[in-house]
């Protein structure tokens, strides 16, 4: 699906391939897709795909689910848990909690949380609250840490009531069928 404008519906989202709307992508309920690319803004009660790319701002209540790649555009806003392997947070953006397995956090950004395996944290950028690492954490200057960042063993349980990938994906195939 190419959109110059909007997406919205009243239903859930499902497409089986890539979305690639130019302003904003809305829907009360679940936007699945393989390839998400939103040049403005996402609101869903979930977002689960392989890659997505977001210009301003993302509303989620159940969080942003990405099993390969997010990227976050420079002075967004992030409402919501972000759950992704590859997370990249872009300049002056604020998010809530991160969980990742490689997460950039730019320059100039406040987060709540950050829980990941290799963390680079980038100048001037605020931690709100706890930064958990499994394997290496490297920051820029002037970084505003809430709590001293942790060393641990293995990342904590994703906060949201859908928080094993395999039931996501096992969700998604349902979804499909039905639709």
């Amino acid at each position: 699906i190419d959109v110059g404008g909007k997406l919205e519906s009243d239903d859930i989202i499902y497409v089986k391939t890539n979305i690639s709307v130019g302003s904003k992508i809305s829907t009360p309920k679940y936007l699945f897709a393989e390839q998400i690319e939103v040049g403005g803004k996402i609101r869903a009660l979930q977002v689960i795909c392989e890659d997505l790319a977001v210009g301003e701002s993302i509303k989620t209540e159940k969080g942003i689910f990405v099993l390969n790649k997010l990227k976050i555009g420079k002075e967004a806003v992030i409402e919501g848990p972000i759950i992704g392997n590859i997370v990249s947070i872009g300049k002056k953006s604020k998010a809530e909690d991160i969980y990742g397995t490689t997460i950039e956090i730019g320059k100039l950004v406040e987060v709540q949380n950050v829980f990941g395996k290799d963390l680079l944290i980038k100048d001037n950028a605020n931690i709100k609250g706890k930064v958990e690492y499994v394997n290496s954490l490297e920051s820029g200057i002037d970084v505003i840490f809430e709590f001293e960042p942790k060393k641990v063993d293995q990342m904590p349980k994703f906060p949201v009531a859908d928080n094993n990938p395999e039931d996501i994906i096992n969700k998604a195939s349902e979804l499909q069928k039905q639709l």
